[in-house]
């Protein structure tokens, strides 16, 4: 019978001290731009929305006693939506010029934000951004010519 080897080794395992929690990312802001941030919960579609992402953004707002909705901005990029610290509503920011950024601040203030998800590919803008009230809405001028059948 051969003598069994056996090999014994001591490890201690001591607690490291917990890293220093780290800055987050800074945004990615271009020069000239500005990234406008609201609360995702003022804004309607907001919550889904990713880095990335390409947006319009509509409001609603009353004016002269009268509902109207207007295409604000088109073609914005989302540049973060999270929380700024556990348990806080999450942020949306957006990039943008400091013109637009007044616009969104005046909409947000006057009425209620809309942000409609688009192909990061389709660069077109709508040309006419006619605002559009519950008569136009009623009325259909807005929607486009009903498409004939094929014969």
């Amino acid at each position: 019978m051969k003598p069994a080897l056996v090999a014994l080794t001591s490890l201690v395992l001591t607690a490291a001290p917990s890293p220093e929690p780290r800055p987050a990312a800074p945004l990615a802001v271009q020069p000239k731009a500005r990234a406008y941030t609201v609360d995702t919960a003022s804004v309607t579609g907001a919550a889904v929305l990713r880095p990335g992402d390409h947006v319009d953004l509509v409001a609603v707002l009353q004016d002269d006693k009268r509902l109207v909705g207007v295409t604000l901005l088109q073609n914005v990029i989302v540049v973060a939506n999270a929380s700024p610290a556990p348990g806080e509503p999450r942020q949306l920011s957006l990039l943008v010029i400091p013109e637009e950024a007044e616009l969104l601040a005046v909409a947000k203030a006057a009425g209620h934000l809309t942000a409609t998800l688009r192909n990061e590919q389709d660069p077109d803008l709508l040309a006419e951004r006619a605002a559009v009230t519950v008569a136009s809405v009623l009325a259909g001028q807005r929607l486009p010519p009903p498409k004939q059948p094929k014969k």
